[in-house]
This record gives C-alpha cells, structure tokens and sequence, in this order.
C-alpha cells in the first residue's frame, strides 16, 4: 500500500496496530526517506463524523506541542472521505512493557517521572492537559528518552476503551475529577502520574481491590482506600518517595501536589511530606451507578465488534494516489500494546483490610463521633465535553441521597466466590468516607478487669469443650468407622445396603476426536471480564471429548444413585461435587478397560494427563472445543451468535435442564457446550496472569474450582465461550455438571 503527491510519498511496511476505531501503521516517507507512522479511520467508521472529528481535534491540538518528550505531528491529510495523520516514529516500548520484561529501578523511575513532567510543564504553560496519562501512553526508547503520546483525547476516552492487551485498565489512573465528568485542573495530571510511579516502584496497584468485580466497581473501591506503603510488602522505596506519592494521589485536588513544577521540586529536594490519608475528602460522592453523559449521544454503530481480516500486511503496493496535505505539527499516537505487566502481585485481602483500617484510624485528630449515614443525596452525573463520542451506555439514574454531615462511612464488603447460580456483580451501593472516632474513653476500672477474666475463663472453657467434640468425631467416623452413617429427614438411614447395586448396562460414551494446536485462550472483546484477560498461549495436545454432557443414564452406569433433580435418562447428571466427578471418571475408566486418570487421598488429587482413561477437560481444553478450535473469530456462544440456537438459559429454559442434544450443536458436534448445565473442569480458579507457570493444567492449589458454559438458571453473558465461573469443589448444586475427556497421546 502506498500514498503518493507532489509533496508526500507513504510506503506501508506493516500494521503496528489496531483498535476499534484506527489502524496505526509504520510507513516509509519515499521523499525524505524517514519512518513514520500513520493513523487511520477503521473502514467500517469512514462514514461515522464523529470519530472523524475525535481523530482531528487530537491532531490539531497535538499539533501545538513541539517538545523532546512528546511525539510529534508531522503532515495531516484527507483521501477518499478518510483522514490519516502522520507523526515521528518512535523506536520503542511502552512503559507497560518495559515494566513487563525487567523491574525499574528507584532512580530510573524517578527519571523516568520527570522527563514527563518536563513535558507536562511544558504542555500545561499552553493551557493543554493530557487527562489520560497511563503505562501505556508513555514510549521508552532504548537510548532511555521518554516520549508521551495521547494528547488531545476527550475526558470521556476510558470509557471508549473496548478491551486492553495490559491487565491495568485506562480507568485506574484517571484522576476523581474527571472520572466525575468535570474538565480538568493541573494537578489532575499529577494524580495519574502518581498512579504510574507507584507502579513503576511496586508493580502493584496504590490501592487494594477486588479484581473480580467490574473496572467501574473497582475505581469506587480506590475512593475507599489508603494508599498502601510499600514497605508493607517489601518493597525498598524511601518513605519520602512514598509521602509524594501519596500526596499526588489525595481524592481532594486541593490536597494533592499542585502542579509539574511543584512535583519535580519535591523529588529533586526529596522532599518528605507530613502524611495525610488519601481519602480525607469530605465533598466527594462515590456514585452509585457507571458514569453517564448528560446528554444522549447518538450510537456510533451496532455494539457487534467485526473481526480483523486474517491476511496479512502485503508488500507495499505500486498504487499512487494524490493527496491534498494539510502542513501541521503534531498528533498524539495509540501505540502498539506489546506486552501487559507480568509480575503482578497479588495480596492477601485481610491482611489489607487491617493495613487500610490501621492507616485510617492513626491519621483521625478530631474526637467528635461519628454521625450517622445520612440519606443519600444526587450522584453528580459527569459532563462530556463537545465532539466527544462515547460508546453506547445503559441509561440510569443516579441514586438520590441528602446530606447530614461532611464525613463519611468506608464499606469494605468484599465479594465471596458464588456458590449459587454464578451472575454478574451488581455495582456497591454508594457509599462515604469517614474518619473513625478517637477512642477518648478513659482506662479499664476494676469491674472491667473482672468481667474480662470471666470472659477469658468462659472462652478456656469453650475451647476444651470443642476440643474434645472434634476428637470424639474424629475416632468415632474415621478411625472406627470407614464413613458416617446418616439419617434423612424422615428418618430413615441414608447407608446403602450391602448387597450388589442394580447398575445400567455398560456402554462407551460417544467421543469427538479434537487436534492438538497451538491456540489463545481469555478474550479482549467489549463484553469480556476482567478474568478473561491477558490473552494467553497456550499448547494443546490431542484428545477426545464427550459429545454432550454426561447424562444420568451413563451415571447410572457407574454408580446405584441418581443425585439429580430433574430427572430424566437423557437430561444431564447434576448436584455433584467436583469429587463425585473425579471418582466417577477413575470407576469408568475401569470399566471400559482404560487407566484411570486421577490418584487421590482425601481431598488431594493428582492427576496423570498421559493416562488414557476418562478426565475432567482442563480449561483451556474446554475453551478451545468450544470456540471449535478456531483461533481468531469465533461465535460468542459455542456454535451460534444466538444464545437459544445451542444452549438453555433463563430465556428459554422454564428453569430446569433438558435432554441433552436438544439444540444445534458447534461446529465440531458438540452439544451444549454452551448452557443447560454448567460443566466441572480440572483448574483451580484464578485470574489470568503472565506468572502462571502451567497455562495448561493452571495453578497447583486453590480454594475454588472453575466451572465454564453457563447454565439453565444464567443469562445469556455467562454463557459465552470465554466466560468463567467458579465454585468450592465440594458444591453439588441442580445447575453443574459435566463432560469428560481422554488424552490421545
């Protein structure tokens, strides 16, 4: 591909890459010789004014700014109703990914934060703001030069953000001001760089939350939080360093580090600020539901994301076309996203909890009690500035709330993994920030004194009492008894007999052969979660799977008992535990003269993945039967676009599971792998992370395991190919249960 004019000559050497609105390309400029890189409109969006627009008032306004550590624009032009705009090309990664590949140390982050508050010095004494400072908006060359791209986006561009290579959303370092909708002040992009630079010290978040809930849910939970000390975990940065930063990062601007010129003071002096806990701001209001415009925007176009072409960048072609240039200066660029952070660190959330509990309570100076939670007053909706397109949000209206007093209560309620039917977090009611009484009460009297020795004598006593009702279980059901005898509710005895169960006949499970390949698991799409990324490689090896679910027919063929609820021979088997499934599968094995798969002693379970017999699918076996092996497009539900096509839901399901087979299957004759009854796999749960050493078996130890598919009693979402679940391995419940398979290696 080529441009060509009497005064421009663009030679494309290869797509650097892609985002739901552009293409950024690296070119050659056949007159001067010099690489370039070239942003254009998606082809799907040429007609769309409004990103057209978006894409020039970021050229124009990067256009102003000459500086060394900001790329700059070079040529803006027009052809064929498409606006392309070319800018230097930066030989280099993002900070993001230079952080991803080694550690930073103190004095290189230091470095690396005032190169980009000399250009913020810069950029601010015109009056331009940047307002989305991230890892990723800042490119590091190898000679060291920091260079900033992403001047000129609308306040509202992280709510655009359709899916990020970098496990770190856009939302975590927007400052509360702008996440509010309001336009901006100098110091808000201090708070964004006091998020990068913590980063760059720890690899960590400043803050402590729930990774599993939304992105909008955790930037509330940020509202809530201290900024963690990183000597907490280990981390060595001076705690001078940690007092600035934790003033760029106060909620209340007023309270936060003022301005560039300020902040490169402070960290030339090592200046050592009197701490101030982070959230002592009495104006802001947490709101309750996800920010929304003012005024309806109209929809840029269907929320359906089309997929990429699957060729590849061709040899520049011949073709010449003439332009009509327009000369500018600059335009900020979206850089490739090469790599996400590996090494993030995770925390155990009590410990935190007493961390931000210990924080808050040594800062409080007044002695005043607490007021009561007054009833809410109107979350301040954000404002949009002009030519700001944003993509489609649900219309809700905020929660009405009236104020009493200018302090706060925290919440601190973190989310347990489900155990009934997996659904979607709802968003946290909204909430204040307080600070906690002082304890003004005066020194424990005698009668105190007494009544706690009786209160340590009761618990003496308590513990023995427990003791001895834990030994007298353990030798009378598992050292004189092989398992417990229980009684029903009609009293009746649960122990089966001892004489021979009536079984089914025997029969072999009908299996699908499935090639081993090198695919990707987890998904960037706009309605991923946020445990469906980083994206991740991983190595599959042939096997075979179970056309459908196994059915309580073939239970019965095993085992005396049906444990499910609704019963029917061809209705998939449920209400059993990951265990129940573990035994069922060594017990079929045999029976069809295979080698069991698992060893196990109690609850710890080992597994041969070389063995032949019947196993549970791992993971990423399920997702890539699934998604029919394929590796770039695929249908969000296993085998159709539309979730009553393959798969049982709430929609359409009258609340119970059906035969299996009953719907079309995917493209490799699978049979509900999508809905009907949620399906057991062999991973531990946890969040995808570029530390897991065994993509494909996943982590050694957990407290819960995934389940994947979606279900009868779930919506359509969870029913998606890379959608997870996940429950304790001892839940039997009428929504799971599952599918086998056999390695062919």
């Amino acid at each position: 591909m080529s441009y060509n004019n009497e005064s421009h000559s663009y030679v494309i050497q290869e797509q650097i890459t892609r985002t739901k609105y552009y293409i950024i390309y690296k070119a050659k400029n056949m007159l001067t010789g010099k690489l370039c890189m070239i942003k254009a409109i998606e082809p799907k969006w040429l007609s769309n004014v409004e990103v057209k627009t978006e894409l020039r008032n970021q050229a124009l306004l990067s256009s102003e700014l000459k500086h060394p550590n900001i790329c700059g624009v070079d040529t803006i032009f027009e052809e064929d109703n498409s606006l392309y705009v070319v800018w230097e090309y930066v030989d280099g990664q993002s900070l993001s990914s230079v952080l991803a590949n080694q550690s930073i140390s103190v004095n290189q982050s230091i470095e690396y934060t005032s190169q980009v508050l000399n250009a913020l010095r810069y950029a601010h004494s015109l009056g331009i703001l940047h307002k989305q400072l991230n890892l990723d908006s800042i490119l590091i060359t190898p000679e060291g030069t920091v260079k900033i791209i992403g001047f000129g986006k609308s306040n509202s561009a992280w709510m655009k953000v359709d899916g990020e290579n970098s496990p770190f959303h856009p939302i975590y370092y927007i400052a509360p001001e702008i996440y509010h909708g309001e336009s901006g002040i100098p110091n808000t992009d201090i708070y964004s760089l006091g998020v990068m630079l913590y980063m760059m010290l720890t690899k960590r978040l400043p803050w402590s939350v729930d990774y599993k809930q939304s992105f909008l849910q955790q930037k509330q939970q940020t509202f809530l939080k201290p900024v963690l000390d990183p000597e907490l975990f280990g981390d060595r940065v001076p705690q001078w360093l940690y007092t600035i930063i934790n003033r760029c990062l106060m909620l209340d601007p007023h309270l936060r580090i003022a301005s560039p010129t300020e902040l490169i003071s402070a960290l030339e002096s090592e200046e050592s600020y009197t701490y101030i806990p982070a959230t002592n701001k009495s104006e802001i209001v947490i709101p309750t539901v996800d920010p929304i415009p003012d005024t309806p925007i109209t929809p840029l176009e269907p929320e359906e994301i089309i997929p990429e072409p699957e060729q590849t960048m061709e040899s520049p072609v011949e073709t010449e076309v003439a332009l009509e240039a327009i000369e500018v200066d600059e335009v900020p660029a979206e850089m490739p996203l090469e790599q996400p952070l590996d090494e993030i660190t995770t925390v155990d959330e009590d410990f935190i909890e007493d961390v931000n509990n210990q924080v808050v309570e040594e800062e409080v100076e007044e002695e005043e009690p607490v007021q009561e939670i007054a009833e809410q007053q109107s979350v301040q909706e954000p404002i949009v500035e002009a030519n700001t397109q944003i993509e489609d949000v649900p219309d809700v209206k905020p929660e009405e709330i009236q104020k009493e007093e200018p302090r706060y209560r925290i919440s601190e309620t973190i989310p347990k993994p489900i155990v009934s039917p997996p659904q979607r977090e709802n968003p946290p009611q909204a909430s204040k920030l307080y600070n906690p009484p002082v304890n003004t009460s005066a020194s424990p009297q005698a009668d105190d004194i007494e009544e706690l020795s009786h209160m340590k004598k009761l618990f003496r006593l308590l513990a023995w009492t427990s003791a001895a009702i834990l030994l007298f279980v353990v030798v009378k059901y598992f050292i004189l008894n092989k398992s417990p005898q229980f009684n029903s509710v009609n009293g009746e005895s649960t122990e089966q007999p001892s004489e021979a169960p009536s079984l089914e006949p025997n029969e072999p499970i009908n299996m699908v052969s499935v090639a081993g390949d090198s695919t990707v698991i987890g998904n960037m799409d706009q309605e991923a979660d946020p445990d469906e990324f980083p994206l991740r490689q991983v190595i599959i090896r042939p096997f075979s799977i179970s056309v459908t679910e196994v059915t309580q027919k073939q239970w019965l063929m095993v085992n005396s008992v049906n444990p499910s609820q609704f019963l029917d021979d061809d209705n998939p088997v449920e209400n059993v535990s990951f265990y129940d499934v573990i035994e069922y599968c060594n017990a079929k094995s045999v029976l069809d003269g295979f080698t069991p798969c698992y060893d196990y002693q109690g609850d710890l379970i080992s597994c041969d993945f070389n063995a032949n017999g019947y196993r549970l699918p791992t993971e990423a076996e399920w997702e890539y039967a699934a998604k029919a092996k394929k590796k770039d497009y695929f249908a969000q539900f296993s085998g159709s676009e539309i979730a009553g096509e393959v798969g049982w839901y709430v929609g359409n399901s009258s609340v119970s599971s059906h035969p299996v087979a009953s719907l079309k299957p995917n493209e490799i004759g699978l049979y509900d792998m999508s809905g009907n009854v949620s399906e057991w796999v062999w991973d531990w749960y946890a969040r995808y992370s570029y530390k897991m050493s065994d993509i494909f078996a996943g982590p050694d130890q957990g407290s819960d395991k995934v389940i994947r598919g979606g279900n009868w009693s779930t919506d359509a979402h969870e029913m998606r190919v890379t959608n997870r679940q996940f429950v304790k391995p001892f839940t039997k419940t009428n929504y799971i249960g599952f599918r086998v398979v056999r390695s062919m290696y």
